[in-house]
């Protein structure tokens, strides 16, 4: 996901910030590692290393032994369009990317399935970090004079 950029502005100043979402729980923000069910034993591998967020866009990695252009990319669907939808595959065999839309906030199922019957099932997540018009900042104790800086510690975001 890009980072999200605000600009906040006032008769005083005119504060700049990004929300990176790079971390991994809560507290700092959504970013998921995501792969194929763990008892899975398909041999299909779907991976999607960036968090999907409402009205963007993700790319899925999926491989697969082709056993020498033996096995194809038979079908890959979303179980809830409403949530997210699938695009084309392109690639290798045994090495496709497709782009899934974000629709909305919720969980779709997206199933792969090979030519030779095996399949495997990824849960998409679509996240909404809703408006960033809403978001709220306050600075911390500081009295700010011309060509002070600002730093991370000294602004306090409602989210």
């Amino acid at each position: 996901m890009p980072l999200q950029s605000v600009n906040q502005k006032s008769d005083a100043a005119v504060l700049s910030f990004t929300l990176d979402w790079s971390g991994d729980d809560t507290t700092t923000g959504p970013k998921w590692n995501d792969t194929s069910t763990p008892e899975d034993n398909s041999g299909i591998t779907v991976q999607n290393s960036s968090t999907l967020i409402a009205g963007g866009t993700s790319t899925l990695d999926i491989t697969w032994d082709s056993e020498g252009g033996a096995v194809s990319l038979a079908g890959i669907t979303s179980s809830n369009e409403a949530i997210a939808t699938v695009g084309a595959a392109s690639g290798s065999n045994g090495n496709k990317s497709v782009v899934v839309n974000g629709l909305r906030y919720g969980k779709s199922n997206i199933t792969v399935i090979l030519s030779n019957g095996k399949s495997t099932t990824y849960v998409l997540k679509v996240y909404d970090i809703g408006n960033t018009d809403d978001i709220e900042m306050e600075l911390i104790n500081r009295k700010l004079q011309a060509g002070d800086t600002v730093t991370a510690n000294d602004i306090a975001c409602q989210l």
